[in-house]
C-alpha cells in the first residue's frame, strides 16, 4: 500500500536546503518528537520535521523548521477551538478558513503554512471572533 507504514514516498526534500530528508520512528536517533507520535520526516541539516498521517509514512504537510513550528502550533490554537467545541464540523471550519485565506481547501492546511501564513489565520479566527 502506497503511504502505509511500510513503505515510504520517493523522496521527501526539504523545503529549506532542498537536501532529502529522512524517514525516522521512535527510538530511532534524531526522532524529534518526546514520545512515538509515529515516523516523522526530518531534515538532519536545517532541523526541520512533520510528522506523517495515521498508520502511514505521508506527511501532514512540509517539513517546518522551529520558527514555522512555533507559528503552526500558534494557528492551531486559534482555530482549533472553532471546531473542537463541537458546534462546527472540523471540515466547516476549513472550509470557511480556505474562503477567508481565498485558498483553495487543500491550501487551508496549517502544516503546508509558512509563518506569514500561520499569521492570516490567526488574524481571521480573531475578526471572526470580533463579528461574533
Amino acid at each position: 500500500m502506497v503511504g502505509s507504514a511500510d513503505s515510504a514516498p520517493l523522496s521527501v526534500a526539504c523545503p529549506y536546503c532542498q537536501r532529502q530528508a529522512s524517514l525516522l520512528r521512535w527510538q530511532e536517533a534524531g526522532y524529534p518528537y518526546p514520545a512515538d507520535w509515529g515516523p516523522a520526516w526530518k531534515c538532519a541539516s536545517c532541523d526541520a520535521y512533520i510528522r506523517c498521517y495515521y498508520g502511514t509514512v505521508t506527511p501532514l504537510g512540509m517539513l517546518a523548521d522551529a520558527d514555522t513550528r512555533h507559528w503552526r502550533h500558534l494557528a492551531h490554537r486559534a482555530l482549533d477551538p472553532l471546531w473542537q467545541r463541537g458546534q462546527e464540523s472540523r471540515s466547516s471550519v476549513y472550509r470557511w478558513l480556505a474562503e477567508e485565506l481565498g485558498v483553495s481547501e487543500s491550501e487551508a492546511h496549517i502544516g503546508r503554512m509558512d509563518p506569514d501564513g500561520c499569521r492570516k489565520v490567526i488574524a481571521a479566527v480573531a475578526g471572526r471572533r470580533r463579528r461574533g
